[in-house]
């Protein structure tokens, strides 16, 4: 098994030659939403700008991981453009970033 570590602004890590983003939401449970982040602050990026091959989304509650996606990029680039996401939406600090959300079910092939 192949494993990097560091600091990579295109991708989180590397395993076994697949490149991993890695994404903990809160708010999941609560609201049933997946975000994907498409640009922050007027400039492109998350979705749009990583070079990972998989989205793992995990949503966590009481600091434990309550469920799990491992979302192909190129699945959820085709949501987005099939637009069977939810809404627009923005959130984060100063709620700069600019996120499309997801139900949860939308996704629920790739549960992990």
């Amino acid at each position: 098994m192949q494993e990097m570590q560091g600091n990579f602004k295109a991708y989180d890590a590397v395993l076994d030659d697949v490149k991993y983003e890695f994404k903990a939401e809160k708010l999941i449970k609560k609201y049933g939403n997946i975000c994907i982040e498409y640009a922050c602050s007027g400039k492109p990026s998350g979705i749009t700008t990583t070079e990972a091959d998989v989205y793992l989304i995990m949503s966590i509650v009481d600091d434990s991981i309550e469920e799990c996606w491992k979302i192909p990029v190129q699945i959820i680039r085709e949501k987005i453009a099939s637009k069977m996401y939810h809404r627009d939406t923005r959130g984060g600090a100063g709620h700069a970033a600019q996120m499309y959300l997801f139900r949860k079910d939308v996704f629920s092939a790739w549960r992990v």
